[in-house]
């Protein structure tokens, strides 16, 4: 099922990979992290074009995963496999990623594991270029072409909006990286995604407190 996944996130695990490596002044010790493991220093703010930039960019990202899933798939499998990858709609889920999304950013600050805007965009328009060129990957190309005419978008306006969501999909896997390597206790019993997953939602959690 690789061919489902957005240029976003084709080249996330390529990056996390080699770009959350820290140099040997920004190790955190152990005490460090338990500290500062929810604790977020700055004010996170939320701008209304960031609010309708990622509510256009998830419609679109929707209608292309659910046209490139209508090639693979018919109902019922159809509906389950489109409920895997989709992404809110509603403006108050929206403001509520845009929040976690931005306190990940953060904390990959903190732990020396951030990747730049500039980086992030860098990366993601040439994975973008290598999508356009490669046949095997024609009919996904096709199936955003078809999403950008449906809602009036040029494909210049698409990327500009995209670059931002790279940044975020990109210190996620960051973060997360750091999480399994960090963090993460293998001795509790559950799993790296429950531990991170419960990680987010805490963090969240005390910001908005």
């Amino acid at each position: 099922m690789k061919k489902l996944i957005t240029f976003l996130l084709v080249c996330l695990m390529a990056v996390s990979f080699c770009a959350c490596a820290k140099k040997p002044h920004e190790e955190s010790t152990d005490i460090n992290i338990a500290e500062n493991l929810y604790k977020v220093s700055v004010d996170i703010n939320i701008a209304e074009n960031e609010i309708s930039d990622m509510l256009l960019f998830n419609k679109i990202s929707n209608q292309i995963n659910y046209e490139y899933l209508s090639y693979a798939f018919a109902e019922p499998e159809l509906s389950k496999q489109y409920e895997n990858v989709v992404l809110p709609e509603d403006e108050a889920e929206v403001e509520v990623s845009l929040l976690e999304s931005k306190l990940v950013a953060q904390k990959c600050k903190e732990y020396g594991v951030h990747l730049t805007a500039e980086d992030t965009t860098k990366t993601a328009l040439g994975e973008y270029d290598l999508l356009k060129q490669d046949p095997g990957q024609s009919r996904y190309y096709n199936a955003i072409i078809s999403a950008l005419d449906k809602n009036s978008v040029t494909e210049e306006d698409y990327l500009k909006i995209s670059e931002k969501q790279a940044y975020y999909k990109y210190n996620s896997v960051s973060l997360k990286r750091y999480f399994a390597e960090k963090i993460f206790d293998a001795s509790k019993g559950t799993t790296l995604d429950e531990q991170y997953d419960y990680y987010i939602n805490k963090l969240v959690d005390e910001y908005l407190r």
